[in-house]
């Protein structure tokens, strides 16, 4: 019988010595979410030693989907939430710091392109420590281009990376933007060849910027290699190296994160598509890219093996840990975790299996390893519902939720390989309420009110917008668990009867938006017979 990808990650000079000095019991899952979709793609520690965590949802916000963003105490308490985008669809892939304490966010949305809402163009913002939101930016407007990683410059600017289809043939291209501080575009340029080219990752060593992904033009049929680029702060491309085990099948670089001032580490994932499987690649370069210190795909070819790993964190003594998610654990897919020593084998053995998360499916993206030695990963869930009564079943939390899990130190032994979900540590589960939040809100209409008459209402209540000038409104009706119950047209100054006399008793909010489709207003009533 096959054997899935097991973990151990160990802090310390001899491995098999601190494997029983520092057990890593798992302190906490946490998860994050409203009632539809929401999912967690990167983390950072903050500088009160909490967490910013960011993502996609379609639980809250004016959008189909919108920016999501969390703050954390250091045990995973919620301090705040925060929605941005517009009213069409939001994505969020990357988050840094800002000298001022402030945060930087990018990925792509097609809710500013003023007249075309077809195409997603790259998309970013800065919000102050609160998440509220300072300055934000679309850029290559009316063309495919998506923003999947970013750098921090020491001149308080971000390298981006992603893709763009804004190309002669259609297909795309690998894609780099320079920003300042402020936002402001410096440089934008594409790289590869006539198929398709794709950066997933970046990092800055020595004043060089590196970034990985995957090419299609290189090899000489027809699927990609993995794709490390090296260039100038200029975005002159300087050297390139890719991975490759030959064949026909498909190499990709997810991750890259530097390993010194001299070498580098990247990971990503190899398909075989006979076997339909995939398995995980972990490599190590010098900062040349003229010299592969080691190439490792870690894995079975059996059919349907799936193991992707997304993201490198260095946890110290030479040794590396890959955070992805494979099939296996206690159903479905799952996060999991892997440690790798200076020469790419994995820690102690990988015949030893750890995995997070629960029944269904559970995705790892990205990782950190916290200032007091704190192993944590991020990503998404479907794993808690119908699980024992230590996982979470509440009902406002729904399809897929904001997943954070971790461990007391960066190690993990083998006594937590052995527990099963019925003595795994307590899930909490936070149903945000954002939707029912102001801090979206901004007053865009001058001398704007709004009143709604009766309230509490038994059938019908009278919604009443007054401004200085006559202007078109959307006013939309949501449940306390955040769903859309009804939508009416209201002219302002121009009393509207709102008829709920189909809806259940409760608490239920009126969110009143301009004709621009941004919000003014909310207001709260109940309806009681």
């Amino acid at each position: 019988m096959k054997k899935l990808l097991h973990i151990l990650i160990l802090f310390a000079f001899n491995a098999q010595a601190q494997l029983h000095k520092m057990p890593a019991d798992t302190e906490f899952f946490y998860t994050y979410g409203g009632v539809n979709f929401d999912e967690a793609r990167d983390i950072k520690e903050t500088p009160d030693k909490g967490y910013i965590v960011i993502g996609t949802t379609s639980s809250f916000g004016q959008g189909n989907t919108s920016v999501y963003m969390i703050k954390t105490d250091a045990l995973g308490n919620h301090i705040w939430s925060s929605v941005q985008g517009g009213t069409q669809n939001d994505w969020a892939y990357t988050v840094q710091l800002t000298p001022d304490s402030g945060f930087f966010v990018a990925g792509y949305s097609n809710s500013f392109n003023v007249g075309n809402h077809l195409y997603s163009s790259a998309y970013y913002f800065k919000t102050d420590k609160n998440g509220n939101l300072i300055w934000q930016k679309n850029v290559d407007k009316g063309n495919w281009s998506f923003i999947y990683g970013s750098c921090a410059l020491p001149d308080s600017g971000f390298i981006l990376c992603g893709q763009t289809l804004a190309t002669p043939d259609e297909n795309s291209d690998a894609y780099l933007i320079r920003v300042n501080k402020n936002g402001d575009t410096l440089w934008t340029n594409h790289y590869g060849g006539l198929q398709d080219e794709i950066f997933n990752s970046v990092c800055v060593i020595n004043n060089k910027i590196y970034a990985t992904g995957s090419n299609a033009t290189h090899p000489p049929d027809t699927t990609s290699d993995g794709w490390i680029v090296k260039l100038d702060l200029n975005g002159n491309q300087l050297q390139e190296n890719f991975v490759s085990f030959g064949g026909h099948i498909t190499e990709k670089l997810n991750g890259i994160t530097p390993y010194n001032n001299t070498q580098l580490t990247v990971c990503g994932s190899v398909y075989y598509p006979d076997s339909n499987a995939t398995l995980g690649i972990i490599a190590k370069f010098d900062t040349s890219l003229t010299n592969t210190i080691y190439l490792n795909k870690i894995g079975f070819i059996t059919k349907n093996y799936l193991v992707t790993f997304n993201k490198v964190i260095n946890i110290g003594y030479g040794n590396v840990c890959i955070i992805g998610y494979a099939l296996g654990g206690y159903g479905g897919t799952n996060m999991f975790f892997i440690g790798f020593d200076a020469n790419g084998s994995a820690l102690n053995s990988y015949d030893y299996l750890w995995n997070s998360g629960g029944q269904l499916n559970d995705y790892g993206y990205s990782g950190i390893l916290s200032t007091s030695g704190k192993l944590i990963g991020v990503g998404s869930t479907q794993g808690f519902s119908g699980m024992p009564a230590n996982y979470c079943t509440n009902p406002n939390l729904g399809l897929e939720d904001f997943f954070l899990v971790r461990f007391d130190s960066d190690s993990i032994s083998k006594t937590v390989l052995s527990q099963q979900p019925s003595s795994l540590p307590k899930t909490y589960c936070f149903a945000d309420t954002l939707f029912l939040w102001h801090a979206s809100i901004k007053n865009y209409v001058n001398n704007f009110n709004a009143k709604l008459f009766p309230n509490p209402v038994s059938n019908y209540t009278q919604l009443e917008i007054t401004c200085n000038n006559q202007k078109n409104f959307n006013a939309i009706v949501y449940s306390i668990l955040g769903n859309e119950v009804r939508s009416e047209k209201i002219l302002s100054n121009t009393p509207k009867i709102i008829d709920v006399s189909n809806l259940a008793e409760g608490n239920y909010f009126i969110k009143i938006q301009d004709e621009n489709g941004q919000n003014v207003s909310i207001l709260k009533f109940i309806i009681s017979r």
